[in-house]
């Protein structure tokens, strides 16, 4: 009778059945295994109340899992607890004498009109010299462990101090009888392979072995149409544009602001129009850049991934959180290397509830039918604000309902099982929200 009750106990623990589970628990636990992905792929969520922080859910929440781009929502709560809504991202104008400088901050929102009308606005009689001063963040363009090949990634650009439209270049593709024309972009040097077919099945590679300066075309077109390319060079596009403004004898170059220098004016960006670009729309490029500017506002010295990582964590272990739970290199989540686990998570979401202002914050993430990325999806689920984050191989979901916060991850499944993975965060999330 022992053996067997033993033996019984051990089933009943091999099929995911616990003792004084909660009704969600279960609930959850039903959805993953009578899912067909859960078969193959790993399935993770923790559950808190939003009052109490209580665990309610807990489906392997120990195990670190990469978060894509749901470590956005760590970085930025980090920044926001410091800088607040309303903190101003600046693209300051000095003059000396016939000298003009341009300090430039990495503003991820600057456009090249913007920046016009800046310019603009200024009396520029005189002017000898513009000089742009990028050294207030460092010259690392491109995140620890990221995809060599992702650098032709409308989603993936370069970033750095010169960001200007995005680091993105519109570039147009015009089928004809004589072949596929792409007219000379000065933002990127394309090498056109492409050929006119009867269906678009094209694509954007980048081939350092055969030239690490272009960006090549490949495959068939057969419509009119405008493409998104990043910028593989974000200094040299940023100072290309400035030409545009001046005269042909005005010397244009990157040079450190005199300390003589008067400012004349500025552009400014405010952090909640940054933070909706990071938490809505999910920006690497945002960031990325806001991470470096962070950590130079912060110690007063030239601003590094590294030195931001380091104030983000220590935000977290003020709260009391364990911060070797996660392991960041960068602040948008791309790399391979960053881990967290789904309990720290939705611990960090519960903590952050107390930060002055945190509705506001709060506002910044994504909301079904609205824009950013959950605009098609959970129409049918009220009061949601979450951050999403999607990789190769791996789909994520944390944020608050009304009742709770979660933390939900489906990794390592094929690339064609995209669509199952969300379909499956779904279902869960419509359990949660009951």
């Amino acid at each position: 009778m022992y053996k067997f009750l033993i033996t019984l106990l051990i089933m009943f623990l091999s099929v995911g059945v616990s003792f004084g589970a909660s009704p969600l628990q279960t609930k959850v636990n039903n959805i993953i295994n009578s899912d067909p992905l859960s078969k193959t792929a790993v399935v993770v969520v923790s559950v808190r109340d939003i009052k109490t922080g209580a665990v309610v859910v807990d489906k392997q929440a120990s195990v670190f899992m990469r978060p894509a781009s749901t470590q956005k929502v760590l970085t930025s709560a980090a920044i926001y607890n410091k800088w607040g809504r309303n903190y101003d991202i600046k693209t300051i104008v000095y003059r000396f004498k016939n000298d003009l400088y341009i300090k430039v901050l990495g503003d991820p929102l600057l456009t090249f009109d913007e920046l016009k009308k800046t310019l603009e606005s200024q009396n520029l009689e005189g002017v000898s010299n513009v000089y742009v001063d990028g050294e207030s963040v460092d010259g690392q363009d491109y995140g620890e462990g990221w995809m060599w090949d992702d650098v032709v990634s409308p989603y993936v650009p370069k970033y750095s101090a010169f960001n200007l439209d995005r680091n993105l270049a519109v570039i147009k593709i015009i089928p004809t009888d004589m072949g596929v024309q792409v007219p000379a972009n000065a933002a990127v040097k394309i090498e056109n392979n492409l050929k006119k077919g009867t269906v678009d099945n094209f694509r954007v590679v980048y081939k350092p072995w055969e030239n690490a300066g272009s960006v090549f075309l490949e495959g068939t077109v057969a419509k009119e149409q405008e493409i998104k390319i990043p910028v593989l060079f974000p200094r040299e596009y940023f100072l290309n544009r400035l030409k545009e403004c001046f005269p042909l004898s005005v010397k244009i170059d990157t040079q450190k602001t005199h300390r003589h220098a008067i400012v004349q004016t500025a552009h400014r960006t405010v952090f909640s129009d940054v933070l909706r670009e990071i938490n809505s729309n999910s920006s690497n490029l945002a960031s990325e850049s806001v991470l470096k500017l962070f950590a130079m506002t912060q110690t007063a010295r030239q601003g590094t991934t590294k030195n931001g990582i380091k104030l983000v964590l220590d935000f977290y272990k003020s709260l009391g959180l364990d911060i070797s739970k996660v392991s960041m290199v960068d602040a948008s989540g791309v790399s391979e290397y960053n881990l967290v686990t789904p309990d720290f998570m939705t611990q960090a979401l519960f903590k952050i509830q107390n930060m002055r202002d945190f509705i506001s914050f709060k506002q910044s993430l994504a909301q079904p039918g609205k824009e950013g990325t959950l605009k098609n999806r959970l129409s049918d689920v009220p009061n949601i604000y979450a951050k999403t984050g999607t990789h190769r191989g791996y789909s994520n979901i944390v944020g608050y309902t009304d009742k709770y916060v979660f933390a939900i991850f489906v990794q390592n499944y094929k690339k064609e099982s995209k669509a199952d993975a969300k379909h499956l965060e779904d279902k869960i999330i419509r359990a949660i929200a009951k």
